[in-house]
């Protein structure tokens, strides 16, 4: 009797754990969205009694295993937050459903009211703070900053022709913009997820003016078959998620305006367009993998451990970065005092028109393929060099560049520069492949360097070993402490500031990333799709009826 006591006694447990778990299945919901035909006031729980607005959202709450799933080819306007979690097993879930292009999630706000006309072509309106605005569906640039300021003095000349200062938005126009559309990216937010376990796929967040999605204090996140940033400030920003998995997703700014000639201030981030994957603290053991990044005026990722947050043990690998439409347009930014232990492995970036930068401590950079880097026309100083390893915001040490293939580069392919006072050491770069690099620089003794080190003690005890130079510029390909030399020479400065230096040839061997083979980079090569779907410029088309 005992022995069966004991029996029941540890079988109880786990019938009790079945119970709950088929009971807590049994009891989740998909709540449908359609913004033409829902209604707030239904219950939401079919297609034919589905809600209408983001509101609704904002107001419910949610189990794991819920499904949240918006109709294709709607859009719906406004932003809501998720801040229920789900479970490993049963995540909550926003999805789309029937047939069509991505729902869209976010709008344009309207300017509304009367433009008074200040004269020179300068018309003001209170409000409307905007990143972004467009006028009769025609994007107009916007002002830089000048001493943190925005910068009105610019209306009317590059291109520049809206601007928004102390509560009022300044347009210019040779004509009475009363009675056009103008529009603008003013919602700062599209959709927050406060939540763990929570999964985004196959929706369209566009129009976000700080973010189009915000992961904030979140775990275990997914974002997937998602088109992100279009017409956008920003595109994804987290700030503490752990464990989030971002994988093939589009993010397209759209953003195509040049400002060719302007000068006083550097680059477009403060025109309107910043990053599309951003982290300023609070990233850890994460994976962006398989995504498509296009035409983001700052940086296509950007990831800064500022102050005691953290970015640590992530993995960004098999992505794409373009910005054929940009003249100022990085691939990513990692840096901080607590940017450590990363991984940057199998991207392809193509056409940028300013240096990646880099810092931190402990990054590993290897199997990269780094092509046609040009040279800003906004900013003094050349800036056409591939990679930067400088102290932006803390003392690069430890990192490793390894097999990385760098091609046609207008400046250096890297750059080695301290600001006086900050130690860069025990840096290895190791067989990475240097082809084509500084074709048109005009830095020092740059022209034709793969590698520029800048002649400062405190860069210093680093490793240069196998790396193969091949250019048809000169033969002398490093530019070490000032001195443009062969690779033979290179090698020779072997010891030098305690710098450990062998192997560098003018001959390919092994070095680089390998053949690039772009049917494995990107959103194409990521895509694990159900059957019967295909991938038509960011827009997923689903079966019918069918609800992924």
């Amino acid at each position: 009797m005992r022995n069966k006591t004991n029996i029941l006694n540890l079988i109880k447990p786990i019938l009790l754990g079945f119970i709950l778990f088929f009971t807590h299945i049994a009891f989740a919901t998909t709540y449908y969205m359609d913004a033409s035909r829902g209604n707030d006031g239904n219950d939401g729980i079919t297609e034919g009694t589905a809600w209408q607005t983001l509101s609704k959202i904002n107001n419910a709450s949610f189990s794991p295993g819920d499904v949240i799933a918006f109709k294709r080819g709607e859009t719906f306007p406004g932003n809501f937050t998720i801040t229920e979690s789900g479970t490993a097993d049963s995540r909550i879930v926003l999805t789309a459903y029937g047939t069509g292009n991505l729902p869209i999630i976010g709008a344009l706000l309207k300017h509304t009211g009367t433009w008074i006309n200040q004269g020179s072509n300068i018309w003001t309106k209170s409000g409307g703070a905007a990143t972004r605005l467009w006028r009769n569906g025609i994007e107009q640039g916007k002002c830089g900053r000048k001493n943190k300021e925005e910068d009105i003095s610019e209306l009317g000349s590059h291109n520049v022709k809206q601007c928004h200062k102390d509560g009022t938005t300044y347009l210019y126009s040779t004509t009475n913009p009363n009675g056009n559309a103008i529009e603008y990216a003013g919602q700062s937010t599209i959709i927050k997820i406060s939540g763990d376990y929570v999964t985004l796929k196959y929706l369209d967040v566009r129009y976000g003016k700080s973010n189009c999605i915000k992961i904030d204090n979140a775990s275990h996140t997914k974002v997937e078959f998602c088109s992100i940033g279009y017409n956008a400030g920003y595109g994804m920003q987290v700030s503490n998620g752990d464990y989030l998995t971002v994988e093939n997703n589009i993010f397209d700014n759209n953003f195509k305006i040049t400002f060719d000639g302007i000068d006083s201030h550097a680059g477009t981030d403060a025109r309107g367009s910043n990053d599309g994957f951003a982290s300023w603290g609070g990233l850890h053991d994460s994976i962006v993998r398989y995504n498509d990044f296009i035409n983001w005026g700052h940086a296509s990722i950007n990831m800064e451990a500022l102050g005691s947050n953290t970015i640590s043990r992530n993995r960004i690998h098999h992505n794409k970065f373009t910005a054929p439409s940009l003249h100022y347009a990085r691939a990513f930014v990692y840096s901080g005092d607590n940017c450590n232990n990363n991984e940057f492995d199998h991207n392809y970036v193509d056409g940028m028109w300013i240096r990646s930068q880099t810092d931190g401590k402990r990054n590993h950079f290897h199997h990269n393929w780094i092509y046609n880097q040009h040279d800003t026309p906004y900013k003094n100083g050349e800036q056409g060099q591939a990679l930067a390893l400088e102290p932006y915001n803390d003392d690069p040490q430890n990192n490793t560049f390894e097999y990385n293939t760098f091609k046609n580069i207008q400046g250096p392919c890297i750059k080695l520069e301290s600001y006086g006072s900050n130690y860069m050491i025990n840096n290895t770069f190791h067989k990475n492949l240097f082809d084509n690099c500084g074709y048109d620089s005009y830095y020092f003794h740059t022209t034709g360097a793969g590698i520029y080190v800048q002649p400062y003690n405190y860069i210093q005890d680093n490793t240069y070993t196998d790396n193969a130079f091949i250019n048809g510029i000169d033969d002398t390909p490093i530019d070490y402490h000032d001195k443009s030399i062969t690779t033979t020479q290179f090698n020779a400065e072997n010891g030098t500031d305690n710098d450990k230096i062998s192997g560098n040839t003018s001959s390919v061997t092994d070095q680089g990333a390998g053949i690039l083979d772009l049917s494995t980079i990107g959103v194409n090569a990521g895509k694990t799709l159900p059957i019967n779907v295909e991938q038509s410029q960011g827009a997923f088309i689903l079966t019918p009826g069918k609800l992924y």
